[in-house]
């Protein structure tokens, strides 16, 4: 499986923030902070579409494309009662 984010600029730490306080900051304009909000995800994704896809290169645009929308809409994001797990 490769990787679908390999850039190292985005290797950047958050620290103990939560979700909701990422968030508020890439939607302030922050935008490289997106992958940190969303790493804990990029597994998960990615199998959960290839568990139904069954192709590795058509689940890797998959869940490519599922990440820039949820990063096109951000700010709908539930805030603190939500999860980007769950979201």
């Amino acid at each position: 499986m490769r990787r679908f984010w390999p850039h190292p600029l985005f290797a950047m730490t958050t620290g103990k923030q939560s979700e909701a306080e990422i968030i508020a900051r890439i939607l302030a304009g922050e935008k490289e902070l997106f992958h940190e909000l969303i790493r804990p995800y990029e597994r998960m994704v990615y199998l959960t579409v290839f568990s139904v896809l069954k192709n590795e290169t058509e689940a890797e645009d998959a869940a490519q494309v599922a990440i820039i929308n949820a990063y096109r809409h951000l700010d709908r994001f539930g805030g603190t009662r939500s999860s980007a797990r769950g979201w």
